[in-house]
């Protein structure tokens, strides 16, 4: 087969899969653990030789597929910029939902100047049309810095605006990052159905995921999902913070219901002293009294059995 073109990167493949409209095979291409640069180089100037083959010799696509890569090679992002992501899991999950945000949609019908493989613009404002993005919905946090490449690649902004908005990114997550440990130490222990609910109750209301409806997380990303999806709803700073509060103690109702579903009440008298005593226990362990009770009932019957 005759090479027309030489692909300088899988990066670079990638983006022109996704122009020539090869959307499933640019997304194969951008998650696969085996970045083969000869692989996916071979797949467009086959696509190239089919075309030409197709066409008598016309070789429009040829001089299309050059200019494409001439617009990547000019307007795409120094990845250096984004290296730290691969580091920080919660921080490529914001900035992937916050790209989503902006700058991709799913379903979309109205518009104008619409090419339904690239993107469409309305009032002044580029959406990619997320059917025919060349990523997918992220399964892991390196896959989720993968699709942020990606979704810039597509961008048809110059160079300065995409640093711009990673600039804009950046400058917001490191601010909420700040409040996150305070405003989600409730979650440290979180179970995977505990996430589970706490998207549902997201999912209730009426506006926090307006900006991103059809996107399915798998259950492992969702526990990175949900904080930056919280600090990403534009709200005001009072209404926020009521639904936190609300948010934390209904979570902690829920868990402590699952709790004692399981427990059976015991009724007993003690002395005052007794009591006193079991009020300091409380306060030195930091735990209710039926917590304090099961850990020394516990810790006896442990004791005991060592002994014999």
């Amino acid at each position: 087969m005759y090479r027309y073109i030489e692909v300088n990167s899988v990066r670079e493949g990638v983006y022109l899969l996704w122009r020539l409209g090869h959307a499933e095979d640019a997304r194969r291409f951008a998650f696969s653990s085996q970045k083969n640069r000869q692989q996916i180089q071979d797949k467009i100037n086959g696509i190239i030789d089919d075309e030409i083959q197709n066409n008598d010799g016309d070789s429009r696509i040829l001089r299309a597929v050059l200019r494409y890569a001439s617009n990547y090679r000019e307007r795409s992002v120094d990845e250096s910029q984004l290296s730290w992501l691969r580091r920080d899991a919660y921080g490529c999950l914001y900035f992937w939902l916050g790209l989503v945000k902006e700058y991709v949609t799913f379903g979309m019908t109205e518009s104008n100047e619409v090419n339904p493989r690239y993107y469409y613009r309305r009032e002044g404002h580029f959406w990619l049309t997320g059917e025919h993005m060349s990523s997918s919905f992220p399964d892991t946090p390196e896959q989720c810095y993968l699709a942020i490449l990606s979704i810039l690649d597509m961008l048809p902004h110059r160079i300065k605006r995409k640093d711009a908005i990673i600039a804009e990114l950046r400058d917001e997550y490191f601010y909420n990052k700040e409040r996150f440990r305070k405003d989600f130490s409730w979650m440290a222990d979180a179970e995977p159905e505990n996430i589970e609910w706490i998207m549902e109750q997201f999912s209730q209301h009426r506006k926090i995921l307006r900006d991103f409806k059809n996107i399915n997380l798998v259950h492992e990303m969702q526990n990175l999902a949900v904080p930056a999806l919280y600090y990403l709803w534009e709200e005001e700073p009072d209404t926020k913070q009521l639904f936190l509060n609300t948010l934390r103690k209904r979570y902690a109702n829920m868990k402590h219901r699952k709790k004692v579903a399981v427990k059976s009440p015991v009724n007993i008298r003690i002395s005052e002293n007794a009591k006193k005593t079991l009020v300091k226990l409380e306060k030195r362990f930091n735990r209710n009294r039926a917590d304090v009770i099961e850990y020394l009932i516990e810790k006896t019957w442990q004791e005991l059995n060592q002994k014999n």
